[in-house]
């Protein structure tokens, strides 16, 4: 008796502990528990009108603005920051679009699920649980052309990878001295980079390399790539195609040339 009366404390002293670990969010080298984060003073309530991860329905979460936490972490301007999830699944995400704040941009926010109040199971995977305890959203996801990967749910950290140019010295030209060029290759770090790589360098694996095995200023005309940008589905379509047109607001004219003008002297 005295025995079962022991194993039922144990037992009982082990559910207590395990029900007061809280999920905790590392953004470079600072952690966040989901209470810390509930009680700060910049957590706002947020409607994202179209959820990837739920289907597209609306749905509304408690989260802070991404900026203001990454803002925390004193990173170097290039950084490479990498997002892993609860299955281990890691993927680079552009620390630039995440730092976003004005309002022609789209904006980043961590949703934190208050364990009061848990968020629905994902309807894709219902066996494994919500998005949370952490998960990146957009709010005007369009403006920035935001792409599904770029939603990364079940997150646990944001980790800090090296600088961009020890990662992927390829992706910088040997001759950076034209400021078109110099712009160029900030802006491609800061939008292109999400989805392609250069050189066949860089993380993601949703477009195809911009200079491998033909650079696109090399089959498309000077004067297509802009409308290529603006409106890819005008030029070509194909079932599968995820690149987003952008706008004049997140890309203009002398944005376009300035990327244009970068892809030219690495083909």
């Amino acid at each position: 008796m005295r025995a079962v009366y022991i194993c039922s404390i144990y037992f009982l002293s082990f559910s207590m502990a395990a029900a007061q670990t809280e999920a905790t969010l590392k953004v470079g080298a600072k952690s966040y528990t989901i209470s810390e984060l509930l009680k700060r003073p910049e957590i706002e309530t947020v409607t994202v009108k179209h959820d990837p991860a739920y289907g597209g329905q609306e749905m509304q979460y408690e989260a802070i603005g991404a900026a203001a936490l990454f803002a925390e972490t004193n990173l170097r301007e290039d950084e490479v920051v990498q997002f892993r999830c609860l299955d281990g699944f890691a993927a680079s995400i552009s620390k630039e679009r995440i730092m976003h704040t004005s309002a022609g941009q789209s904006i980043a926010y961590i949703a934190i699920e208050n364990p009061k109040s848990k968020w629905l199971d994902l309807p894709l995977k219902p066996s494994s649980g919500s998005a949370g305890p952490f998960y990146l959203v957009w709010l005007n996801p369009e403006l920035s052309g935001i792409l599904q990967e770029e939603w990364p749910y079940q997150v646990v950290a944001f980790e800090v990878k090296g600088r961009l140019k020890d990662l992927y010295p390829r992706m910088f030209p040997k001759h950076q001295e034209d400021a078109r060029v110099a712009r160029g290759l900030k802006l491609f770090q800061q939008t292109c980079f999400a989805c392609h790589t250069m050189n066949r360098e860089g993380p993601s694996q949703v477009g195809p390399d911009l200079n491998l095995p033909l650079n696109p200023t090399e089959y498309l005309k000077e004067s297509v790539l802009p409308r290529y940008n603006r409106n890819p589905k005008s030029i070509r379509s194909w079932e599968g195609s995820k690149m987003p047109g952008f706008g004049p607001e997140t890309f203009s004219d002398k944005d376009i040339a300035n990327v244009v003008a970068y892809l030219i002297i690495l083909g």
